[in-house]
């Protein structure tokens, strides 16, 4: 968990999340997307939120799985109804939805649902900062097609320290 600047948030999260997922070995085109999600959900934050805002980044045995940022207005608004309604749409295959039928305020909504397959929730949680009721908008992250192994588990190496 980190906390981000107010005015530099979206920049912050970028390089937070970049950072993470270059180390777990994702390939640059899917960080790539999951920047562009990330920033829109930290811009949005800013703009419709409360500080301070937060970003959390969920690991699994060294895999990040789920990022998360959060504000401290615990209120979700329309953006639980925006998620399941793309949602909806993406399971009953109609065309692409049109951005011009998303209220502005929803585009990045749309990008998130996009980019992340469709994985993107909103829900109330407390900060980590201050324990203060808010609420998160989290997507899941790629994964690199193979794990990284972790630099104390490789055999060379054992072996070699060894001697």
């Amino acid at each position: 968990m980190r906390t981000l600047p107010k005015g530099d948030a979206a920049h912050r999260a970028r390089h937070l999340l970049r950072e993470t997922l270059t180390q777990a070995a994702v390939e640059d085109d899917q960080i790539a997307d999951a920047e562009l999600v990330v920033a829109e959900l930290a811009t949005n934050a800013e703009l419709h939120g409360r500080g301070p805002l937060e970003i959390r980044i969920g690991t699994v045995v060294q895999r990040p799985l789920w990022c998360e940022i959060v504000d401290s207005d615990p209120n979700l608004g329309d953006v639980p109804a925006l998620l399941a309604n793309l949602r909806a749409a993406a399971r009953d295959t109609l065309p692409t939805l049109d951005i011009p039928l998303i209220p502005e305020a929803g585009r990045g909504l749309l990008i998130a649902h996009r980019l992340s397959n469709g994985r993107c929730y909103a829900y109330r949680t407390r900060l980590c900062t201050s324990t203060t009721l808010g609420k998160a908008v989290a997507f899941a992250l790629p994964m690199a097609a193979t794990p990284p192994i972790p630099r104390q588990l490789t055999l060379v190496e054992a072996d070699h320290d060894a001697r």
